[in-house]
Protein backbone atom coordinates (compact mmCIF):
# COMPACT_ATOMS: atom_id res chain seq x y z
CA UNK A 1 0.00 0.00 0.00
CA UNK A 2 3.08 2.26 0.75
CA UNK A 3 3.86 1.71 -2.97
CA UNK A 4 0.59 4.07 -4.04
CA UNK A 5 0.98 6.37 -1.59
CA UNK A 6 4.06 7.14 -2.34
CA UNK A 7 3.63 7.10 -6.45
CA UNK A 8 0.56 9.80 -5.59
CA UNK A 9 2.75 12.26 -2.61
CA UNK A 10 5.53 12.17 -5.00
CA UNK A 11 3.43 13.30 -7.93
CA UNK A 12 1.66 15.84 -5.92
CA UNK A 13 5.28 17.42 -4.52
CA UNK A 14 6.53 17.81 -7.71
CA UNK A 15 3.39 19.67 -9.11
CA UNK A 16 4.22 21.85 -5.99
CA UNK A 17 7.58 22.78 -6.87
CA UNK A 18 6.15 23.66 -10.47
CA UNK A 19 3.82 26.22 -8.67
CA UNK A 20 7.08 27.60 -6.77
CA UNK A 21 8.97 27.59 -9.78
CA UNK A 22 6.71 28.87 -12.52
CA UNK A 23 3.49 29.62 -10.70
CA UNK A 24 2.84 33.36 -11.28
CA UNK A 25 0.39 34.96 -10.30
CA UNK A 26 -1.62 38.01 -11.97
CA UNK A 27 0.02 41.16 -11.42
CA UNK A 28 -2.59 43.23 -9.74
CA UNK A 29 -2.94 40.80 -6.76
CA UNK A 30 -3.24 42.46 -3.36
CA UNK A 31 0.08 41.38 -1.09
CA UNK A 32 -1.91 39.60 1.63
CA UNK A 33 -2.98 37.49 -1.20
CA UNK A 34 0.41 36.39 -2.24
CA UNK A 35 1.49 35.65 1.28
CA UNK A 36 -1.50 33.48 1.97
CA UNK A 37 -0.60 31.75 -1.36
CA UNK A 38 3.25 31.23 -0.53
CA UNK A 39 2.24 30.15 2.76
CA UNK A 40 -0.34 27.66 1.93
CA UNK A 41 2.33 26.12 -0.86
CA UNK A 42 4.74 26.12 1.82
CA UNK A 43 3.37 24.23 3.91
CA UNK A 44 1.86 21.66 1.18
CA UNK A 45 5.33 21.29 -0.04
CA UNK A 46 6.52 20.48 3.68
CA UNK A 47 3.62 18.20 3.99
CA UNK A 48 4.20 15.78 0.85
CA UNK A 49 7.51 16.48 1.48
CA UNK A 50 7.13 14.59 4.86
CA UNK A 51 4.64 12.44 3.48
CA UNK A 52 7.44 11.18 1.10
CA UNK A 53 10.17 10.10 3.17
CA UNK A 54 7.70 8.98 6.02
CA UNK A 55 6.31 6.36 3.14
CA UNK A 56 9.70 5.48 1.77
CA UNK A 57 10.47 4.73 5.91
CA UNK A 58 7.88 2.53 6.06
CA UNK A 59 9.22 1.11 3.13
CA UNK A 60 12.65 0.66 4.23
CA UNK A 61 10.98 -0.65 8.00
CA UNK A 62 8.80 -3.16 6.35
CA UNK A 63 11.29 -4.75 4.07
CA UNK A 64 13.61 -4.84 7.11
CA UNK A 65 11.30 -6.49 9.24
CA UNK A 66 10.69 -9.37 6.87
CA UNK A 67 13.93 -10.12 5.96
CA UNK A 68 14.37 -10.31 9.78
CA UNK A 69 11.51 -12.31 10.38
CA UNK A 70 12.45 -14.83 7.86
CA UNK A 71 15.92 -15.49 8.15
CA UNK A 72 15.92 -15.48 12.37
CA UNK A 73 12.11 -16.61 13.82
CA UNK A 74 10.92 -18.47 10.97
CA UNK A 75 13.40 -20.22 9.65
CA UNK A 76 14.44 -23.74 11.65
CA UNK A 77 17.88 -23.54 12.83
CA UNK A 78 20.69 -25.60 11.05
CA UNK A 79 22.13 -28.08 13.56
CA UNK A 80 26.18 -27.68 14.34
CA UNK A 81 28.70 -30.88 13.96
CA UNK A 82 28.03 -31.53 18.23
CA UNK A 83 24.52 -31.55 18.07
CA UNK A 84 24.51 -34.22 15.45
CA UNK A 85 26.93 -35.85 17.52
CA UNK A 86 25.32 -35.82 20.84
CA UNK A 87 22.09 -37.20 19.14
CA UNK A 88 24.02 -40.40 17.24
CA UNK A 89 23.86 -43.65 18.70
CA UNK A 90 26.52 -45.83 18.58
CA UNK A 91 26.08 -49.93 17.92
CA UNK A 92 27.90 -50.60 21.65
CA UNK A 93 25.29 -48.66 23.01
CA UNK A 94 22.71 -50.35 21.67
CA UNK A 95 24.81 -53.77 23.18
CA UNK A 96 24.32 -52.68 26.75
CA UNK A 97 21.12 -52.10 27.12
CA UNK A 98 18.67 -54.82 28.49
CA UNK A 99 16.56 -57.32 26.88
CA UNK A 100 13.26 -55.86 27.27
CA UNK A 101 13.92 -52.77 26.13
CA UNK A 102 15.68 -54.10 22.81
CA UNK A 103 12.42 -56.36 21.76
CA UNK A 104 9.98 -52.98 22.50
CA UNK A 105 7.72 -52.39 19.77
CA UNK A 106 8.75 -48.88 18.31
Amino acid sequence: KMDAYLLIAVLQLGMCTGLFCEGRLEAGIPPWMLTLYMLSLGGSFIYLFMAVWFAMHAFVVANCSTTRLLTQFVRLPIPTWDHVEDLRTYANSFESVAWKNMLRIP
